[in-house]
């Protein structure tokens, strides 16, 4: 079926084989006989691991199949949210870097890069800012227009939106939306707090852009209890 091996290693879900694949620089983007990449097949199945691999080797994002959907919209169709949002953040890092290379920003943090989802304990307290903000105060529609605000492409806002979990659905996705623009602003080395004060006032809530750094400033500025386990 004109398949590579690589192609092979991740529709049997094989990471530490697509690994060596990948160690030795072998094209990524090489389709099969369904014009698809190995990204793709890992989009389809959802398989998370692999599609970390890939996404941070640099596979093209851009790519279709036989059918005219990229990764992105394989990841959708299939149903898996969080590869989807994998892809998206990778795809926004990605154009950040290009944009950012001729630069003299020093500003990048030196983690070790990851699409994944962000269960860190120093992240726990701004991803819980954006829950509230989300489910509480972030009326509807206005996820799009911080959307268009923060450069997300058409691609990306259909991808979010495609998810549909009731008549509250714009709840989820603003949630999403804000925690894949966290990934890009802390991986960026930026200002949280900064970057969501200035994206409030751009889409005209002012009110709750005052709100938020506030709030943000009062938690710390407040000291921190410490429990006894």
């Amino acid at each position: 079926q004109n398949a590579s091996a690589t192609h092979i290693a991740v529709l049997q879900n094989f990471p530490a084989m697509v690994k060596l694949f990948i160690d030795a620089k072998c094209d990524l983007d090489i389709p099969d006989n369904r014009q698809q990449t190995s990204l793709h097949i890992a989009a389809e199945h959802g398989w998370q691991d692999i599609a970390e691999m890939i996404l941070i080797a640099g596979a093209n994002l851009k790519l279709t199949d036989k059918q005219g959907k990229t990764s992105l919209d394989v990841a959708v169709r299939s149903n898996h949210i969080n590869l989807a949002d994998m892809i998206i953040k990778a795809d926004r890092f990605y154009r950040w870097e290009k944009d950012h290379l001729n630069s003299d920003s020093n500003s990048w943090v030196a983690e070790p890069l990851s699409f994944k989802q962000d269960h860190r304990l120093e992240t726990q307290h701004i991803r819980s800012v954006m829950w509230r903000l989300a489910t509480k105060y972030l009326k509807p529609g206005e996820w799009k227009k911080l959307a268009h605000f923060w450069k997300f492409t058409d691609a990306h806002i259909r991808a979010i939106e495609q998810q549909w979990t009731g008549t509250k659905s714009y709840r989820e996705h603003g949630h999403r939306l804000l925690l894949i623009w966290l990934h890009g602003v802390i991986t960026a080395g930026e200002n949280p707090i900064k970057g969501l004060y200035e994206g409030l006032v751009g889409i005209g809530r002012r009110d709750l852009a005052e709100s938020i750094r506030k709030k943000a400033n009062a938690d710390s500025a407040s000291p921190r209890k410490c429990v006894a386990m």
